[in-house]
């Protein structure tokens, strides 16, 4: 998370109305969505350069654990882009928000903060209250309100037709990340009773389980991330994005795309036969005129 000092200048309200008529006058609206439609997010929240959207249950959870229940100073959140306030969130820990970094070393370090490296160009200091990136949850509760508080580490957070009981002593057996990419995360899993995955990553009903042939149940979990239900035994299973739903999209533009070029082809070849004969006909006519 990319920590700067984080201040609203009571102008730049005024500022904003003035870019956006002028944005208007120069442009159009077509323009002004245009340039203002990306921004770079903090490598903290997701590793990747320039992005246009974020999923809106994504968005309202880090104005949650920026702003609280109350009117915060996050307004947008391109403005992490440059830096945001230097913040204590069970949210943010419950994301598995690691380390803060800012471009110069903090003055007064908050306790749940460790200087972890330090550079001429940044200071990087371990968040000691941040949750694992994945864990298996000790216990299971059930979320009635639309954000989460007061959050339990080892708890798993689940709507009231994801839940189910887990066993007793849950959440001690062995999980370890084998292989990780964007879109797909294998796992290696031994436990002799039921258990259930956390995964601080983005849940989407694209995301999908495999345990060899079987499937395995992927929900919702702690308000935004994903959970997997884990059946015992020892086995290695797959976690990954399935883009099969876009196929026929794919599959339509690809075959668009070939009638487009074979009726762009049999235009360009009619008119430069049609050319061709008529050229033959006029040097025909030429020919025939001089042998009379």
């Amino acid at each position: 998370y990319y920590v700067t000092s984080f201040t609203r200048r009571p102008d730049d309200t005024k500022n904003l109305d003035m870019y956006k008529q002028e944005v208007m006058d120069t442009g159009g609206a077509k323009k002004f969505l245009q340039v203002r439609g990306e921004y770079f997010e903090s490598p903290g929240l997701r590793l990747h350069g320039v992005k246009a959207y974020t999923q809106k249950n994504v968005a309202e959870f880090i104005y949650h654990a920026f702003n609280g229940d109350g009117t915060g100073s996050l307004t947008e959140i391109r403005s992490l882009s440059s830096g945001g306030p230097l913040i204590s969130s069970e949210l943010l820990d419950m994301g598995a928000v690691t380390y803060y970094y800012s471009p110069r070393e903090l003055a007064n370090v908050p306790e749940f903060l460790s200087l972890h490296a330090k550079t001429e160009l940044v200071s990087i200091y371990k968040n000691l209250n941040a949750w694992p990136y994945f864990y298996l949850a000790e216990k299971l509760e059930i979320t009635e309100e639309k954000h989460l508080k007061n959050v339990q580490r080892g708890t798993a957070y689940l709507s009231e037709n994801d839940f189910f009981k887990l066993s007793e002593n849950a959440g001690y057996s062995s999980v370890q990340l084998k292989e990780f990419s964007y879109g797909r995360m294998v796992f290696d899993f031994q436990g002799d009773k039921d258990e259930f995955l956390v995964v601080a990553d983005a849940w989407h009903p694209f995301w999908k389980a495999t345990r060899g042939n079987h499937d395995l149940s992927v929900v919702k979990a702690n308000e935004i991330f994903k959970g997997v239900k884990l059946p015992p035994g020892d086995y290695t299973f797959i976690l990954f994005f399935d883009t099969s739903p876009y196929f026929l999209g794919i599959y339509v533009s690809i075959t668009a795309w070939i009638l487009f070029l074979t009726a762009l082809f049999l235009v360009l070849k009619y008119r430069l036969d049609f050319s061709y004969f008529s050229k033959m006909k006029v040097y025909r006519n030429l020919q025939r005129l001089i042998s009379e």
